[in-house]
């Protein structure tokens, strides 16, 4: 893959795949949701069961999660980033097991979260989860460009998150453009 500009080259499938198994099984979804989806972190931690489709392959991208003084507030996305994303069918099978095993059933439970069902907070996150499994695959030592990223490129590294939100959304304008047609 090449590389998107201001950002180093995209982890492979099979590097994808073991940072997904080198995470705890709850978190397994979101790293490839991160990755194959272009979400960003804050629309990840955002989503609500209400918001997936997985029958239907999409997730509704309406919301995004802020850290406050006072903890993490969700706010609705603005006009121009809410939208639709398409999920592939590995990712469709891993976000319905992810749905019966760690998500409450009622409409507004946070699909990614603490397991005491708090918000996922990226720092935390990072240190307690997202560092230990890039050391677990070897990326920490064998490359120096992600132990010296912060830690939004961290997470710009496993998703082209413009490039490929563009793109989707692009797809899906002109899927709806066709049907108001």
């Amino acid at each position: 893959m090449s590389p998107v500009p201001g950002r180093i080259a995209l982890a492979d499938e099979d590097t994808v795949e073991a940072l997904a198994r080198a995470v705890p099984a709850r978190f397994y979804a979101l790293v490839l949701l991160l990755r194959f989806t272009g979400l960003r972190w804050d629309e990840a931690v955002a989503l609500r069961r209400r918001r997936c489709y997985v029958l239907e392959g999409s997730i509704e991208v309406a919301e995004r999660a802020v850290l406050t003084a006072s903890g993490v507030k969700f706010r609705p996305l603005s006009s121009r980033d809410y939208g639709w994303v398409s999920v592939r069918d590995g990712l469709r099978d891993a976000l319905a097991a992810h749905l019966a095993c760690f998500v409450p059933r009622h409409r507004n439970a946070l699909v990614f979260c603490e397991e005491s069902g708090a918000p996922l907070v990226r720092k935390a996150f990072e240190h307690d989860v997202w560092r230990p499994a890039l050391a677990a695959v070897g990326l920490l030592e064998a490359d120096h460009r992600i132990e010296a990223l912060g830690t939004a490129r961290l997470w710009e590294w496993m998703h082209e998150a413009t490039a490929q939100r563009a793109s989707l959304r692009a797809g899906s304008d002109e899927r709806q453009g066709a049907t108001n047609e």
